[in-house]
């Protein structure tokens, strides 16, 4: 078999033996842990995994005897879960963005090295993946990435050595991270904790300060959604201290770095001098944003100066008085490329939270009326723009709006009923 693909045993028709392939991508396929193990997939899980379920005895001749494949909808379903690619299971004409691109390196095989070249052909590859996560939401290549994985993790690390394996260990840490972001969006924390331990282990392996704080930052975004306030103010403040210890790190990751600590301080803060901490480390992270040039995204933050006022905004809501919050938003709505699809809607959330925040504070009833109108119909907006990109998490943020809106005076108008109807279809 060509195309760099392992050297499977061909068929009668010119195919690998189907069953052959299975089980080599099966093989392959990691199960995480939450303690960052990793165990291949198993019979059982495969039968599992299909619908309908059949036996793990089932799988077992399709393995050995290229039993129960002469279905192509079954072919299609197993080269969607163990992202084997389709012309491997006779589907060439029967492409899925989900499956594993025909591109995939061979392995093990006599020219078959781990050199610069291959590994920039996987930092590559994870630019795609994350500029798919940033204008929409990136749940496609969820098979694809868990394929890449598996290959970096059983393939490649075991072959590579020095500078090729820190590198290696990085490339996958960042797969995991790409996954625990997909995962926040999709609200399953238990997954995202997983692949955030999963990615610290590795990023700690490369001995590099820089990997290890996109891990620690990662993570700490996860806890934070969570609520966990606490523990993501440990992991952020784990990443400003290896940032220190870090040799010329990437402005793009320092100014990130700060500006979710500025975040997580000021939600964690109890008093006022640690809400004055927590602006001080925004007002550092404006300052990097302001520089014309801020070098290569390596760990695809974009951390720019529409991302940095985003987040000041959402610091600012945390305060009684959250004086210069229209200016925020203002800041992050012009300097926002009109594409990060998912940025422009956490800004009309925040919009909205500042609508609610103002009709508090005004004692004109016209005017709290027009504030929560205001807000009504930005969160209704923003809750279509969420259900586009797949966003459970930012479908709960504007829940939590809905409830506000509801438990106030103008919670049986009309257009707040429709925002819960809408809320409850999802």
């Amino acid at each position: 078999m060509q195309e760099g693909y392992p050297p499977f045993e061909a068929g009668p028709d010119g195919y690998p033996h189907p069953g052959q392939v299975i089980r080599w991508y099966r093989e392959r396929k990691m199960k995480t842990f939450a303690d960052g193990r990793h165990k291949p997939w198993t019979q059982a899980d495969v039968g599992q995994a299909c619908d309908p379920p059949i036996t793990e005895e089932s799988v077992n001749r399709m393995e050995k005897r290229n039993r129960g494949l002469d279905s192509m909808k079954r072919r299609e379903a197993l080269s969607f879960m163990l992202a084997i690619p389709p012309a491997l299971l006779g589907l060439d004409g029967l492409c899925h963005d989900g499956a594993m691109p025909l591109s995939m390196p061979a392995v093990h095989l006599p020219g078959f090295r781990v050199d610069a070249a291959l590994l920039q052909s996987y930092r590559s590859k994870q630019a795609r993946l994350y500029s798919g996560y940033f204008t929409q939401h990136g749940q496609e290549a969820l098979s694809e990435v868990a394929g890449w994985i598996s290959h970096l993790h059983q393939e490649v690390l075991p072959l590579a050595s020095g500078a090729n394996l820190v590198e290696a260990l990085a490339i996958e840490s960042l797969y995991h991270q790409f996954l625990l972001d997909v995962a926040r969006e999709r609200r399953d924390g238990e997954t995202a904790l997983s692949h955030a331990n999963t990615s610290l282990f590795l990023a700690q392996q490369t001995g590099h300060d820089e990997a290890i704080v996109a891990a620690l930052l990662r993570r700490a975004a996860a806890l934070r959604e969570q609520s966990r306030i606490r523990e993501a103010k440990q992991d952020i403040d784990g990443a400003l201290l290896h940032l220190k210890q870090a040799a010329n790190p990437s402005l793009i990751v320092v100014g990130e770095v700060r500006k979710a600590a500025g975040l997580i301080h000021a939600l964690a803060a109890e008093t006022e001098t640690e809400m004055t901490i927590a602006f001080g480390l925004l007002d550092q992270a404006e300052r990097i944003a302001q520089r014309q040039e801020l070098g290569e995204d390596a760990n695809f933050l974009k951390f720019d100066l529409g991302y940095y006022s985003l987040g000041r905004a959402m610091a600012l809501t945390v305060r009684k008085s959250p004086a210069g919050l229209r200016d925020a938003l203002e800041n992050a709505e012009r300097f926002t490329p009109p594409e990060l699809t998912r940025r422009h809607l956490i800004l009309s959330i925040v919009r909205a939270q500042g609508l609610l925040k103002q009709a508090a504070q005004t004692s004109s009833p016209l005017g709290k009326e027009q504030c929560y109108y205001e807000a009504t119909i930005v969160a209704t907006e923003a809750l279509d723009v969420a259900q586009q990109i797949k966003s459970r998490l930012n479908r709960d943020r504007i829940e939590q709006l809905y409830e506000q809106l509801k438990a106030s005076m103008f919670g049986q108008d009309p257009a707040v009923v429709r925002l819960g109807w809408k809320l409850s279809r999802w």
